[in-house]
């Protein structure tokens, strides 16, 4: 199953519990004025033994790429 859909069943429930108990006080709960998630992190990865890590765009920008403890700057993925 990918997904569950309602049956006349439920909506015929669902109509006698809302009488029942009122409206959902806060509203829906897919709220779509939610914020996006703002900080993502970087892969950076070294081109010769593959050492990886994960930086934010914030530290890339005031300090640069990362170095890898054996062969030096890495590379932004």
């Amino acid at each position: 199953m990918t997904a569950t859909e309602e049956g006349p069943e439920f909506i015929e429930w669902a109509k006698r519990h809302i009488k029942t108990v009122g409206e959902y006080p806060a509203g829906t709960l897919n709220d779509a004025r939610r914020k996006k998630q703002s900080t993502r992190l970087l892969k950076c990865e070294c081109g010769e033994c593959g050492y990886t890590v994960r930086v934010t765009r914030k530290w890339l920008e005031a300090v640069g790429a990362p170095h890898c403890p054996q062969d030096g700057e890495m590379e932004v993925a």
